[in-house]
């Protein structure tokens, strides 16, 4: 299972939704309808399944898609300010 295998199932456990409509451009807030307490159980159910230390608080602002979580857990993080994202 890939890393993005991963996040994806978590992201849609937590969304009660099928895998398949999960895509790295899936847009959290937008298209699943999250918040930020969201946004940070999610960042936290995805680094404890990768066994990673708690991002700073600070880190849920820069998540906007289920893209950024595997980018996060990952090391290659590209965050940029867009907000169409």
């Amino acid at each position: 299972m890939t890393d993005w295998d991963r996040v994806r199932a978590i992201v849609a456990e937590y969304f009660v939704t099928e895998p398949d409509e999960i895509e790295k451009k899936t847009n959290l807030y937008r298209d699943l309808d999250a918040n930020s307490i969201d946004i940070l159980e999610l960042m936290t159910a995805v680094l404890i399944e990768f066994g990673q230390e708690q991002e700073e608080p600070e880190t849920v602002r820069q998540i906007h898609t289920a893209g950024d979580l595997v980018s996060l857990v990952t090391g290659n993080w590209d965050y940029d300010e867009d907000p169409d994202r």
